[in-house]
């Protein structure tokens, strides 16, 4: 059965010249209205994942560690999110460890709240039934002021490199009259020089694939923050239909402005590339020019 089953078909492309290209354009007809669903884009994204699986890895760099905030850190410190004291600590291990650069892909947007110094508060109760003087600053001391703490733990250790996103809310009038203040607009100013490149008039258009409508605003640090950062990169994440995330978005582009993401900032910083020896080729590359390779201990041209 099978036999004349293969024999007719043999008989018929034999004497139909054209029935490859009549079967070719009819599998065609079928497949594309179904190459535009969602069905086949996810079917697409899993063979993507199995030639990811089958193709080698590449090996971990050495020098490349995570810290990450599991079970264990919330077990030990408490509930998440912390107090940015907490995160000053951090950086002062890190610090007396030698990691450099080192990058938080945490958001700090708002100003945390003032909190009790338990240590100065009892202090202070105890001069008070003493009946010894109280001075000022003993009652400065009372008040703990993370954000303060945190700010300066980042300028004693001059190599943090601080998160930020993109967002495609517009910001609330709040947020807007906040941004009128000497402190933001220093900070700001600070952010832009060194968080991004200003695009040529002339080369816009190229990056016209980078620019994405519906962005409406940056979602920066606090200014005491931002003002005190090594350098900054964004962190927003980009998932395929299937809510898996294949791949990172390495720049973009906002308001005219090149910016860079969180990994590539870091990698800027760790080869001591200046911004005017970035040069990006939209669709096929990023050079980073006089690149200091800590590998081979060289720098690259």
């Amino acid at each position: 059965m099978k036999q004349k089953f293969f024999d007719a078909v043999n008989t018929f492309f034999e004497h139909n010249k054209f029935s490859g290209l009549m079967i070719g354009l009819l599998a065609f007809i079928i497949i594309l209205p179904f190459s535009f669903t969602d069905a086949y884009e996810s079917f697409e994204l899993k063979l993507f994942d199995v030639r990811f699986q089958i193709k080698p890895s590449i090996d971990e760099w050495d020098r490349l560690c995570f810290v990450d905030i599991d079970e264990n850190s919330t077990t030990a410190l408490g509930q998440f999110p912390w107090t940015r004291d907490i995160y000053a600590d951090g950086l002062k291990v890190l610090n007396e460890l030698g990691a450099h650069p080192i990058a938080l892909d945490i958001m700090f947007p708002d100003d945390s709240p003032v909190r009790l110094n338990d240590q100065a508060y009892e202090d202070l109760i105890s001069s008070v039934r003493k009946k010894s003087e109280i001075t000022e600053e003993q009652i400065s001391s009372v008040i703990k002021d993370n954000d303060k703490i945190f700010a300066h733990s980042i300028k004693k250790s001059g190599n943090t490199i601080l998160s930020y996103t993109f967002s495609s809310d517009v910001p609330q009038f709040e947020v807007l009259e906040r941004q009128k203040s000497p402190e933001f607009i220093n900070a700001k100013n600070k952010f832009n020089k060194i968080a991004s490149l200003k695009i040529p008039e002339d080369r816009l258009d190229k990056f016209s694939d980078l620019i994405d409508p519906d962005i409406k605003a940056i979602v920066y640090p606090i200014p005491g923050l931002m003002d005190k950062a090594r350098s900054f990169g964004f962190v927003n994440r980009f998932t395929d239909v299937d809510g898996t995330i294949r791949r990172v978005r390495l720049i973009r582009v906002f308001d005219g402005r090149l910016y860079f993401n969180l990994a590539l900032s870091m990698l800027i910083d760790a080869a001591g590339v200046t911004k005017e020896n970035i040069v990006v080729n939209p669709g096929e590359n990023i050079i980073l020019k006089q690149a200091f390779n800590s590998m081979t201990q060289k720098f690259e041209n």
